[in-house]
């Protein structure tokens, strides 16, 4: 079988607007800890991928990269 992972929507999920949801940061550091493959989503097609990896750490959450494939759509 080929890889598996998981495809995570931002809003609503790991954050609502400007507010980190509880437990997101937890969700995200066990993801990065446990080696699981994630690709984040978002319907906002105004941000770029660096600007999402930046929103995320200024909601705390560290270690996310432009190599998790941060995807507008």
């Amino acid at each position: 079988m080929g890889k598996h992972g998981l495809m995570i929507d931002m809003d609503g999920v790991i954050y609502a607007g400007e507010e980190l949801i509880a437990g997101g940061d937890i969700f995200v550091q066990r993801l990065l800890k446990e080696k699981i493959n994630f690709t984040f989503l978002s319907n906002n097609s105004s941000r770029s991928r660096r600007d999402a990896v930046e929103k995320l750490e200024k909601l705390g959450i560290t270690g996310v990269t432009e190599r998790n494939k941060l995807l507008c759509l």
